[in-house]
């Protein structure tokens, strides 16, 4: 389920002192409800702690106020906030505290991980350093001694009655800056199954949180979601390997191991509310690992970044999720192996032309550049094999496992080496003269290597001569001032110079990004191997030659068909003319047969179907398949569809939504002067053989409301845009077939068609002598005859597409829904068109 808004409600921020668990008494139909703190006094009380247990064993969780001094976790606020300063995450002339966001666009706070992607994010300097910032202050020491808090030590002992509770290394310190994204819904024993369920979570606001600040909310009463939860996975899990048994990145897990990523969806479903609270500095809440819970999204009105940590307990002396005692620090081998390429890139080269013979000498330096060549290759190759057959964690071990191979035998190699005869020159000749004919396999004596040692001597003593009477400033100096050594200084500068901006590094880096800019899919570019050599050739093209390339035309395309089809509903009062369902049915499922035979990719969008025609038309299509979509109603089932019907054999849906076309989108709602509920459909299809996605959106606009068409235009364009902004995953398409209710003279079909729109309609793509077919989509069921009696003239289904550059129109047309039997299979016609789209 694609991401949600989650709106904070207002609520009385009063907080009583002393009061166990009780749920607010609010509306039914309100998702949440609050919950309370324990009174603080009894902390001092033991008794209360065998209580305070068993709560959190029942509620699943304990909200205990004042555990900690505010004092501690406001002095790691403040660090904090200093340490993030140099990212411009702070309001200037603000106190590091206070936490202000700078008014910076919040994409650049994101966390690692895809959204930082879908927001184009992966090479943006400040982002990245926010990144680089955030990732350091989870070993910064004032985050380090903020988890090793005594009081909260303490207070876990006492409570659980562990004599010395662990605390997991891999903890979590979260910065939430207004309107960012928000944690979905999931519960922590997926994360730490590889251990039994003996872990306490501790959540701890680090600063002041109000109700519309946001905060932890936790789903009332649901360790039984948890339990189940993991009940069912254990089912499922006998054809996992291990290391997928105790991942929650499985392919038994839904989106990382979340349950959902519409959290008032979710709790409606479970029919249970969420709880919320605000929190002081001090606050502590712990609570148990099935414990279902998300975040709410920070709305403060001043504008200040939420800041927290949860870090988890364990009794040593029982089994536990061994994996969170590792703290994982990237840095650490990119510096060793940076300090390791650096040295090696200087020192192997010099040493080759050392040892080498002078008519070799060259050479052999250029087998050094061709070995790296091949090394790479061998990288890349290696990476797409384990990407094919390796999964779980071995797919990035094994890789990176396999660089210290030519590292061991590198190793072990140079205690044979010799030292080169140059430099041993400089202190024992004689062993030098000794190490030289063993190099050329030729006796001591023999005049090549008397004379090659010689030379060696005299260079060497020359350069003494001129080091003794010259300081380090005199030698560079003549580097650019004699005019021998000036030509040969400029040729090595010209020479590294141009070899940099041939752009054989860059070729070789972004070659992902080029494949997929030239047609290649995200799949295929991402995983097949470059091969550096091919990218170099590339690049060495000789001067003079300009290269142009159309990357619109040479990028490889695919055809993809769409179709939008308002089928009219199954109804027991018939229009004139109109027959049953039952005798439209199979005349019209075929007709969707026939225009989608032969084609690979065709996607057919939808109207005014009920439920049991949505099962009929996916029973008389067969197998290959699948449709997505939900009643506009209540219930999933609810009310009229608008489904996408889809060839599964060839697509994959990876994610799919129902929207209400009204002020309250994410649930089920009518919109302004509407006269029913009206929905769209939204799926994001990936192309099984290619990797090329599309957005196709299906969606039915009401037939009273002028407002309604209007504002569900505006809606409909946003949600288009909001699913088309993939960054470098952004779809090859985004296309939109319905029933408008809405002529080419109507408001809505203006909005949807306006400049800045981004949508066009696919009819005005091709010319209208290629037009096949008729121009009016709605018939009702009348007959016709010479004087038209019974049509009801009007064009009101369209297909769209935005940003229409991305595809090439080859056709489109209105078909017909009556033949010669007289029976009209539908009061519309269907509407086709045939696209190219890129791959």
């Amino acid at each position: 389920m694609a991401p949600s808004r989650l709106e904070s409600p207002p609520a009385d921020t009063t907080t009583p002192s002393v009061q166990k668990f009780k749920a607010s008494k609010v509306p039914s139909e309100d998702p949440y409800g609050h919950y309370y703190p324990t009174d603080p006094n009894t902390l001092s009380l033991e008794s209360n702690f065998g209580l305070m247990e068993f709560n959190i064993i029942g509620d699943g969780y304990l909200f205990i106020k004042g555990c900690i001094r505010k004092e501690t976790p406001l002095a790691c606020r403040r660090d904090y906030f200093t340490h993030m300063a140099p990212s411009g995450l702070l309001k200037k002339g603000t106190e590091p505290v206070e936490g202000i966001l700078s008014g910076a666009d919040t994409r650049k706070y994101l966390p690692p991980g895809n959204l930082r992607r879908l927001f184009g994010l992966k090479d943006d300097p400040d982002s990245d350093k926010y990144v680089e910032l955030m990732i350091s202050a989870h070993e910064a020491d004032f985050y380090v001694e903020f988890c090793k808090n005594k009081e909260l030590r303490d207070y876990v002992s006492r409570f659980m009655g562990w004599k010395n509770p662990q605390m997991l290394q891999r903890t979590m310190l979260r910065a939430f800056v207004p309107n960012s994204e928000l944690t979905p819904v999931h519960f922590d024993q997926m994360y730490l199954r590889a251990g039994p369920p003996t872990s306490l979570t501790a959540w701890i606001p680090i600063g002041n949180v109000s109700i519309e600040g946001g905060g932890l909310m936790y789903l009332e009463g649901s360790t039984d979601i948890g339990k189940k939860t993991e009940d069912d996975f254990a089912k499922k899990a006998h054809n996992l390997t291990d290391e997928e048994r105790v991942s929650a990145f499985n392919k038994n897990m839904n989106d990382g191991g979340f349950l959902s990523r519409d959290t008032v969806a979710y709790g409606k479903e479970a029919r249970r509310k969420w709880l919320i609270a605000e929190y002081e500095a001090g606050d502590v809440i712990f609570y148990n690992p099935y414990m279902v819970h998300a975040s709410c999204k920070n709305r403060d009105p001043e504008n200040k970044i939420r800041l927290a940590t949860d870090v988890r307990f364990v009794d040593p002396e029982k089994p536990y999720d061994k994996r969170w005692m590792k703290v994982y620090r990237p840095l650490d081998g990119l510096f060793i192996t940076g300090i390791a390429v650096g040295i090696a890139s200087t020192v192997n080269p010099l040493y080759v032309s050392e040892n080498a013979p002078r008519g070799i000498r060259g050479l052999l330096t250029g087998c050094y550049q061709l070995s790296i060549v091949t090394g790479l290759t061998l990288a890349f190759w290696i990476n797409y094999g384990c990407l094919l057959h390796v999964r779980g964690h071995a797919q990035y071990i094994i890789p990176l496992a396999l660089q210290a191979l030519p590292a061991v035998i590198l190793f072990f190699g140079m205690m044979f080496a010799n030292e080169s005869p140059r430099f041993l020159a400089q202190s024992d000749p004689t062993k030098a003269l000794a190490v030289l004919a063993k190099l050329r396999g030729l006796p001591e004596d023999h005049p090549y290597v008397r004379d090659e040692m010689e030379n060696i001597s005299l260079q060497l003593e020359e350069e003494r001569s001129l080091a003794a009477n010259s300081s380090g400033f005199t030698l560079v100096k003549e580097a650019f001032t004699v005019k021998s050594y000036r030509r040969r200084t400029f040729l090595c500068i010209t020479l590294m110079m141009w070899s940099n901006l041939t752009g054989t590094n860059s070729l070789t880096y972004y070659s992902s990004s080029i494949f997929k800019s030239i047609g290649l899919s995200s799949s295929s570019a991402d995983n097949k191997p470059q091969n550096p050599s091919i990218m170099t050739k590339v690049a060495d093209i000789p001067e003079g030659v300009s290269l142009r390339m159309d990357i619109s035309s040479t990028r490889e395309r695919m055809p993809l068909r769409i179709v939008t089809f308002n089928v009219r509903y199954a109804t027991t009062h018939f229009e004139p003319h109109e027959k049953p369902w039952d005798i439209r049915c199979p005349k019209l499922v075929n007709q969707l047969s026939f225009i989608t035979a032969g084609h690979e990719s065709p996607f057919i969008c939808l109207q005014e179907c009920l439920y049991p025609q949505v099962k009929d038309i996916q029973s008389r299509l067969g197998d290959g398949w699948s449709h997505i979509g939900r009643g506009r109603g209540q219930g999933e089932h609810d009310g009229e569809f608008s489904p996408i019907f889809y060839r599964s054999d060839n697509w994959s849906c990876e994610r799919s939504e129902t929207r209400w076309l009204s002020k309250t989108p994410f649930e089920p709602s009518r919109g302004w002067d509407a006269v029913l509920n009206r929905i769209v459909t939204m799926g994001e299809f990936l192309h099984r053989g290619t990797g090329t996605r599309v957005i196709v959106m299906a969606t039915h606009f009401d037939h009273i409301g002028v407002k309604a068409r209007e504002n569900s235009a505006k809606l409909l364009i946003k949600f288009a845009r909001e699913w088309g902004s993939g960054g470098a995953d952004s779809p090859s398409a985004v296309l939109v077939g319905g029933d408008f209710n809405s002529s080419p003279n109507d408001g809505g079909y203006k909005i949807m068609t306006a400049p800045d729109s981004g949508m066009s309609d696919i009819s005005t793509l091709i010319p209208k002598s290629a037009h096949y077919g008729n121009q009016i989509t709605y018939t009702s069921f009348g007959k016709y005859n010479s004087s038209g009696e019974g049509w009801e003239e009007a064009r009101i289904d369209f297909l769209f597409i935005q940003e229409p550059r991305t595809a090439h129109v080859k056709t489109f047309g209105v078909l017909a829904n009556f033949f010669d039997d007289d029976i009209r299979v539908s009061d519309h016609r269907p509407v086709v068109s045939d696209l190219d789209i890129l791959v």
